[in-house]
């Protein structure tokens, strides 16, 4: 009996070290202990195959180019700055109001849900707003 709980343990374990790769859980919470990186752009694992990966849609918004035009008044803090670098929609939504709320001009370039999205001004830009 305890032998089959204990390899019951150590199954859930490696299936759940593995989702990462199948796509299904956040790619972060395995690179930040393993140093690998499972996500739709890049694939540097060498013992998982890429065509491995059951979903290929990453749930996060990656922001591919980004210039910001610092507004007159407020300063910001620097943990609040929005940088090229995946970021879950909550986090990017909240750090991008943060920047408008500063007085900023934000000009992106962001890839989300497999989609390739270019907002040239976002602070009048009804699509982006409504992408927030």
């Amino acid at each position: 009996m305890l032998v089959a709980a204990l390899a019951a343990i150590l199954v859930a374990r490696v299936v759940n070290g593995l989702t990462p790769y199948f796509g299904y859980k956040y790619p972060f919470s395995f690179s930040m202990r393993s140093n690998l990186t499972a996500d739709g752009v890049r694939w540097n694992s060498l013992v998982v195959p890429r065509w491995l990966r059951l979903v290929h849609d990453d749930p996060f918004v990656e922001v591919v180019a980004i210039h910001v035009e610092e507004g007159q008044g407020r300063r910001g803090r620097e943990e609040m700055h929005l940088f090229e670098a995946y970021w879950p929609p909550h986090e990017f939504a909240r750090r991008a109001r943060y920047h408008l709320w500063l007085g900023n001009e934000l000009h992106l370039s962001l890839r989300y849900g497999g989609e390739d999205r270019v907002f040239a001004s976002v602070s009048r830009n009804p699509e982006f707003q409504a992408f927030l």
